[in-house]
């Protein structure tokens, strides 16, 4: 994760990324999930399908696909 990822991140997104670093289960997935639907569905693709298009270069960094790639780490893509 870079830094400046970090700045983006709110106060749920960076408890959820702290958890995961840390091993702790946490109860916000459902939160984490929503989230997460709601950027699939914006831009009509899979998380797994923007990470590879990311990957891949198909897709560049904006604000908004830093923070899903935020939420895909915090759950362990």
């Amino acid at each position: 994760m870079r830094i400046q990822e970090f700045d983006a991140l709110t106060a749920d997104e960076m408890q959820i990324f702290v958890d995961r670093s840390m091993g702790k289960p946490n109860g916000q997935l459902g939160s984490l999930q929503a989230k997460l639907g709601v950027l699939e569905s914006r831009y009509e693709m899979s998380t797994d399908t923007m990470l590879s298009r990311f990957r891949s270069g198909q897709l560049r960094e904006t604000a908004e696909i830093a923070r899903w790639l935020v939420l895909a780490q915090a759950r362990g893509e």
